[in-house]
C-alpha cells in the first residue's frame, strides 16, 4: 500500500526555480543592460526569497487544492468537518449509534485529525496518513484520547486510551463535497471497537462537538419510531 503525501523538498525546488526565474526576468526588464552591483544583487536575493516564501504559502494552503493541480499531485483533499456516528460492537456496549464528529486540518505537507463524540470525549491524532492500494484510498490515523465522565461504560470513564481509525475514501476521491460519505472501522487498546460512518458537512473547522441544529441519534430514532 502506497502512502500519498506531499513531496515538500521537490516542490520547494520547483517553486524556488520558478520564483528566481520570474524575479530575474523582472529585473532584466527593469535594469536592461545596466551593470549589476552589490545593491542590485542583494535586492534580487531579497525579492527572490520573498517570492519563494509567498508562492510556497499559497501552494501549501490554497493552490494544491485546485482541481487541475490535484490531478497532478494525486492527493485527496479531505480537509473540513465530517459528521456522522460511531457504533461499538454489541459485545462491548449497547450497540447503538452515537454522534461522532471528525475535523481534518490539511495542507499540502501536513494533516491532522480531531474527533468529538456525543459523550464529550475528544481524541487527537498522533500519526495520520492517506494511503492507496490498486483500487481505493484510505485515511488512517492513530490517536490518543481521554474518555469523559459521560462515558456509557462506567468501567472506562476518565481513562486515557489510544486507538486506530481506518476510513475508506473510495477509488476516485479528490475533493470532499457536501454530503460525501466515508465509512470504516476503529479499534482501541481497550475492549472497544466498531464502525464509523461520516458525511462531509463543510470546510469550516468549529473546534468543538456541538453546532446549531445538531441532534443525537437517540432522539432521531425516537422521532422515526413515532412517525
Amino acid at each position: 500500500m502506497q502512502k500519498l503525501e506531499g513531496k515538500t523538498e521537490k516542490m520547494l525546488i520547483y517553486i524556488t526555480i520558478f520564483s528566481v526565474t520570474v524575479v530575474g526576468i523582472i529585473y532584466y526588464l527593469l535594469l536592461g543592460k545596466k551593470p549589476i552591483n552589490a545593491e542590485n544583487f542583494m535586492s534580487f536575493i531579497g525579492y527572490s526569497s520573498f517570492t519563494t516564501t509567498a508562492v510556497w504559502y499559497l501552494w501549501n494552503h490554497v493552490l494544491w487544492k485546485i482541481k487541475i493541480f490535484q490531478k497532478i499531485v494525486g492527493i485527496p483533499n479531505i480537509s473540513g468537518r465530517w459528521e456522522g456516528y460511531y457504533q461499538r460492537e454489541k459485545e462491548s456496549t449497547d450497540g447503538k449509534k452515537h454522534r461522532y464528529v471528525l475535523e481534518v486540518k490539511q495542507t499540502y505537507n501536513s494533516i491532522s485529525c480531531i474527533t468529538y463524540q456525543d459523550n464529550n470525549s475528544i481524541s487527537h491524532s498522533v500519526l495520520v496518513g492517506i494511503c492507496s492500494n490498486c483500487t481505493e484510498c484510505f485515511l488512517k490515523f492513530t490517536w490518543n484520547g481521554v474518555r469523559s465522565l459521560n462515558e456509557t461504560d462506567e468501567t472506562l470513564r476518565s481513562k486515557p486510551y489510544t486507538g486506530v481509525t481506518i476510513l475508506s475514501l473510495g477509488s476516485n476521491f479528490l475533493k470532499a463535497d457536501r454530503g460525501d460519505e466515508i465509512t470504516g472501522v476503529y479499534f482501541t487498546d481497550g475492549p472497544t471497537k466498531g464502525k464509523v460512518e461520516v458525511n462531509y458537512f463543510g470546510p469550516e473547522l468549529l473546534g468543538k462537538y456541538e453546532r446549531d441544529g445538531m441532534n443525537d441519534y437517540s432522539s432521531e430514532e425516537e422521532t422515526e419510531c413515532q412517525s
